[in-house]
């Protein structure tokens, strides 16, 4: 799944590099995500600090740019031993373990309010495909489904500027992302985000 994701990120990547290679930004920041809606927090209620996040965004203006972002996150608990009803009628007294890494891969804007200050503050928003890997275990009895579902993200943070010129960035920020998802009892996938790293040009 991971590999998958960065021969995707890497593909999408070339056409960018080539063609502007002065303009081009990368991104890259870990992750923390926190499940929102009921049904999602009803399968795993515990925050993922399994995450990374990376953007490769071009400078189409001063405060405009554009690009492709993929994140991922790793959401798992475990829960306490008790007696489970399994598909054929039959029981089964075990531990039930909830697994599922979200994967989101949009194609993204991101606004810079002040882009020639110290502390710059943006908004951004995306929109593409989430790759889900939902498993579930009874004991050693597991469940398992991929599933790839619409996917949308708003955002919002800062950037300051760490060098002279100003092409090497520090990177706060916070976004919302959800998916539909409507298997397994679970509506939509949709999740809080908190993200810290840094921004880099890709010379």
């Amino acid at each position: 799944m991971i590999r998958s994701v960065k021969i995707l990120f890497f593909m999408l990547l070339v056409p960018f590099t080539i063609t502007a290679q002065q303009r081009l930004f990368a991104t890259v920041t870990y992750n923390m995500s926190m499940p929102l809606n009921a049904d999602f927090k009803d399968y795993i209620n515990k925050t993922s600090y399994r995450g990374a996040q990376v953007a490769v965004l071009y400078d189409l203006k001063s405060h405009l740019r554009v690009g492709l972002q993929v994140s991922f996150n790793d959401f798992y608990e475990r829960l306490p031993r008790e007696v489970y009803q399994l598909g054929d009628g039959s029981h089964i007294s075990a531990v039930l373990t909830n697994t599922l890494q979200y994967t989101p891969v949009l194609a993204k804007a991101e606004y810079s309010f002040l882009p020639n200050r110290r502390i710059r503050p943006y908004a951004g928003v995306g929109l593409g495909a989430g790759f889900i890997n939902f498993e579930q275990y009874v004991g050693e009895f597991p469940s398992r489904q991929m599933k790839i579902k619409a996917a949308f993200s708003v955002a919002a943070g800062v950037n300051i500027p760490v060098t002279i010129r100003g092409d090497y960035k520090i990177s706060i920020g916070t976004s919302y992302m959800m998916s539909p998802y409507n298997e397994a009892g679970i509506k939509n996938i949709s999740t809080w985000n908190v993200q810290g790293g840094v921004v880099i040009p890709l010379k």
